[in-house]
């Protein structure tokens, strides 16, 4: 069984493994970012960010939750959604491939899975998130480096 950070972001309910996750915070009312990707100040340092519910084709008003995420090299990145509901346990024979789906949602997920509680399919994304538009590889100049919190 694998552990999984389980959230929403516009209709899609999806699903993370939690040793990816750094964070999980509250967005405190802050404004969603403006477009897909960008920046944003995390422990004054800045990330790249992509607004999960805009990415996917929903409305981003006021990004209610933020996910902090951690690739294989220790990157840091950050993804906005609409609400986490929290952690799950799955096991991989719990999941099925997809069969036809769009370019941009299968450059994003890897596999579905069908929630025990109710029929909602969760989908997990891919390790590492594979984003349409790659985020940009390099921080604005005036961001310090600072260490991945263990």
């Amino acid at each position: 069984m694998s552990q999984y950070l389980r959230f929403l972001a516009g209709p899609h309910e999806l699903l993370l493994p939690v040793q990816d996750i750094v964070e999980v915070g509250d967005a405190g009312g802050a404004s969603a970012t403006s477009t897909v990707t960008g920046w944003r100040l995390w422990r004054e340092r800045s990330l790249p960010v992509v607004n999960l519910p805009r990415y996917l084709g929903g409305s981003a008003g006021v990004r209610a939750q933020q996910i902090v995420l951690s690739d294989e090299t220790g990157g840091l990145s950050i993804i906005d959604v609409d609400h986490v509901h929290g952690i799950v346990e799955l096991d991989e024979r719990d999941f099925t491939g997809i069969a036809e789906m769009s370019p941009a949602l299968a450059s994003l997920i890897d596999a579905v899975a069908l929630a025990d509680a109710d029929t909602r399919c969760l989908l997990r994304l891919r390790r590492p998130p594979a984003w349409r538009d790659p985020l940009p590889v390099a921080a604005p100049a005036e961001s310090p480096d600072l260490e991945v919190p263990k």
